[in-house]
């Protein structure tokens, strides 16, 4: 086996790699500027681009059809950018986090990235304090929903620019959303619960609980059951009908931040040092 490292191979060098069975698993390194600057939020645009938003309020764009070359850098009034969420035009972004002032309200930017260079086009407040949106979720119907530090969810109707309707019951952050194939929410937070909510009566149906730590992220897999990923340390799947939990991932991991679901079944959970692969 080669192992090289920072070698700048072509992306054809790499597929031949492949192609002969050797191991060539990065096709690159996307970023700018000092190596140690943070990316907490990526999203995936049209047009095969890529937007990551950092620890410093900035949110860089990468072309993936041109071998990653950055293509723009926006600047947001977020003193750091924890979500992105593309809404359902496919020409905007929705930026939200932490806010440079800690007197201010909370907003979420929409930014026209059809636009060259994009634009911001419209900040909407919030009204959740200096924590801003720490989850964002597209709704079938174009609104978003946005995760608050003061443990409400925020419904945003982005063509009006307002807040038209609220989640309140968690009594802590609401770091984490997902929405279910019947239009259902489910919402994570900090207080260790998981709720399901009525988005057409904004109302509670059910809180899931059974961890011990903070719930940091949620995923549904193909078959429709709902994963929740703790600071505990483990992954819960439930099922959202019965309201039960079914089973519980427990192992080589540690706090699960972040989930993903593969269209096959797997289930990807990410932490502080580790990526697990789980057989759901």
């Amino acid at each position: 086996m080669l192992q090289s490292s920072v070698a700048g191979l072509s992306h054809a060098v790499v597929a031949g790699c492949r192609a002969r069975g050797c191991a060539a698993p990065a096709a690159g390194v996307l970023g700018v500027g000092p190596a140690d600057i943070p990316y907490e939020s990526l999203a995936a645009l049209e047009g095969g681009r890529l937007a990551g938003g950092d620890y410093y309020g900035r949110v860089r764009v990468w072309d993936m059809a041109r071998g990653g070359e950055q293509t723009a850098e926006l600047e947001t009034g977020f003193k750091s950018v924890r979500v992105l969420a593309p809404l359902p035009d496919g020409r905007h972004l929705a930026v939200g986090g932490n806010m440079n002032n800690r007197s201010s309200s909370g907003s979420i930017e929409v930014w026209d990235m059809g636009a060259a260079p994009p634009v911001c086009s419209r900040a909407i407040e919030l009204g959740s304090g200096p924590s801003g949106a720490i989850a964002l979720v597209t709704l079938y119907n174009g609104c978003l929903v946005a995760g608050c530090g003061d443990g409400v969810a925020r419904i945003v109707d982005v063509d009006a620019g307002a807040v038209t309707g609220l989640l309140e019951g968690h009594t802590d952050l609401v770091g984490s959303l997902t929405t279910l194939p019947d239009g259902t929410l489910a919402s994570g937070s900090d207080d260790k619960t998981v709720r399901l909510w009525d988005m057409h009566a904004h109302a509670c149906l059910a809180t899931l609980t059974g961890h011990t730590g903070m719930v940091a992220s949620l995923a549904m897999l193909a078959d429709g059951r709902l994963a929740s990923g703790s600071w505990d340390k483990t992954v819960r799947l439930w099922d959202v009908g019965t309201r039960t939990c079914l089973s519980v991932l427990a192992g080589p991991t540690d706090s699960v931040k972040v989930l993903l679901a593969l269209p096959d079944g797997r289930l990807v959970s990410g932490g502080n040092d580790r990526i697990c692969l789980w057989d759901t």
